[in-house]
């Protein structure tokens, strides 16, 4: 991209500011060094925008679809540049790669401490593993082997439809037309000031990654991307990693969290348990309740059948104080007292009426109330049932899964 860049400045005299549209977040450091290009806009925040704004690519070939490019297509895939100049110049040279940030970098430090005559022609080295089609500016929304088949359908367009000699024409012609030293990247070293760690830091490091046993301090897996557990502590002194980083410290994380989760849910089982004979309790309390207003309601029914059989004595006696009455009556003076005692009989009948008839609308009153507390009740046992059968089908999910948690 730099080289385009390069071109347009210095052979096509491009004055205007240059975007360039990059599957590379870190193009904009190595723009912003050599001045050429002035944006680095990233394929995903361009496939972002379209997105957002709805906009609809036209279909077909376009102006930039052109064949120049040939092999240059490849380029982007890991061993691209060396399939490039292999296509053009056969085995000639030696080219080695290397791809992803935790092989690029030793085989960088390797390669600037090696020999020359163990060296390559020729060193691709790629910072992301998958090269710059699945980059970190790109939208990933196609897997490497999808991938694959875009670049090998790439290659079979340039290499079975155009000429050979063609392709060479046009080679030539740059040759002619472009000077190298214009493309060439040149890097200078930059000195950096040393990070040292003073003994009680890394002694802090080695507690925050809670290694404090010498088996722990040299477990040395390698998993954090340290060579060393050392190595790690004084990262994590110098605040250039973190503890979590360490599958060791994670590990041990995990127990702690398994056993506190082991004690809660011991805890809660209890807990359950307890609440659980608490509603049984409550279950029988309330099949007591249902039991007694059961018993009233019987009661009521009982003295319901008697106020009917006082409501018939008492007719019955007020008919016969009438009867006593008419009697006194024909006695004439002989019958007086007689009648006194008639009618003091019929009062009696008449309170006696009078007042079964209060009771029973007291009774009835209260027949409604014992229906309504049997109703209330019956619901509330139901609601304890429900809850009752609910927590036991926690309790034995919950135990359950305490037996395969603890497995």
């Amino acid at each position: 991209m730099l080289c385009t860049a390069v071109y347009m400045k210095r052979y096509d005299k491009v004055n205007d500011k240059i975007a360039a549209l990059s599957p590379c977040i870190a193009k904009a450091h190595e723009f912003d060094e050599t001045g050429y290009v002035t944006y680095n806009v990233t394929l995903k925040k361009l496939y972002e925008y379209i997105r957002s704004y709805n906009i609809q690519l036209p279909r077909g070939p376009f102006q930039f679809d052109h064949e120049e490019a040939a092999l240059g297509r490849l380029y982007s895939m890991p061993g691209g540049l060396k399939e490039n100049v292999e296509f053009y110049l056969g085995k000639q040279l030696r080219i080695d790669q290397a791809e992803g940030t935790e092989i690029v970098y030793d085989a960088l430090s390797l390669f600037s401490k090696q020999q020359e005559r163990d060296l390559p022609a020729i060193f691709d080295v790629l910072n992301c593993a998958e090269g710059c089609n699945i980059g970190t500016g790109c939208v990933h929304e196609r897997n490497r082997f999808e991938v694959s088949a875009i670049m090998d359908q790439n290659r079979k367009s340039v290499t079975d439809e155009r000429d050979r000699e063609e392709l060479e024409d046009l080679y030539r012609r740059f040759d002619e037309a472009l000077r190298l030293d214009d493309f060439i990247r040149r890097y200078e070293p930059r000195n950096v000031k040393p990070l040292i760690a003073t003994g009680e830091q890394i002694e802090k490091g080695f507690i925050a990654l809670d290694k404090t046993t010498e088996e722990r301090r040299n477990f040395d897996c390698g998993a954090c991307g340290s060579d060393s557990c050392y190595d790690m502590a004084r990262k994590i002194a110098l605040d250039i990693d973190v503890p979590s980083n360490c599958i060791q410290e994670e590990k041990s994380t995990i127990q702690a969290d398994h056993a506190k989760i082991m004690s809660l849910s011991k805890s809660n089982m209890e807990n359950i348990t307890k609440i659980l004979d608490d509603i049984s309790e409550i279950r029988t309390l309330s099949d007591d309740i249902v039991a007694s207003v059961q018993h009233v309601d019987e009661a009521i029914r009982q003295y319901s059948t008697m106020s009917k059989d006082i409501t018939s004595i008492s007719q019955n006696i007020n008919i016969l104080a009438i009867n006593a009455s008419i009697e006194a009556a024909r006695a004439g003076v002989h019958g007086k007292a007689f009648a006194v005692v008639a009618q003091e009989v019929k009062s009696l009948a008449e309170k006696s009426r009078s007042t079964v008839s209060r009771t029973d609308e007291i009774s009835g009153k209260a027949t409604d109330s014992v229906f309504e507390i049997n109703g209330k009740v019956e619901n509330i046992s139901k609601a304890i049932l429900q809850a009752h059968s609910e927590i036991t089908d926690v309790y034995e999910t919950t135990q359950g899964a305490l037996k395969d948690f603890s497995s």
